[in-house]
């Protein structure tokens, strides 16, 4: 057991000094994408629920600017994800075709 594990961790070992720094910045690039991505999808999982709230309502459940939700509110709307019916004050969202 003490064997098979050493030759993990030599194995490990191996593979992290093989790896150059240019890949470790490619895969810290690829989180922030993925992280980017996720504010859309978390809009619509709480208009779901709630389909009342504000612009600023949302930003503060999701802890993000309000500018950023209203990127992430028109960048669903051109996908036709999401939509907003009635009046400024007292409308509602829906979400679409999720």
């Amino acid at each position: 057991m003490l064997k098979f594990m050493l030759g993990i961790i030599a194995k490990t070992l191996h593979e992290v000094q093989n790896t150059t720094e240019t890949e470790l910045v490619v895969e810290s690039e690829k989180a922030r994408v993925e992280m980017r991505v996720k504010t859309p999808d978390r809009v619509l999982s709480l208009l779901v629920n709630q389909p009342t709230l504000t612009l600023a309502e949302i930003a503060a459940h999701l802890g993000k600017s309000t500018s950023a939700i209203e990127r992430a509110v028109a960048k669903l709307k051109q996908q036709n994800k999401l939509a907003f019916y009635g009046p400024k004050k007292g409308g509602y969202w829906q979400v679409l075709g999720e």
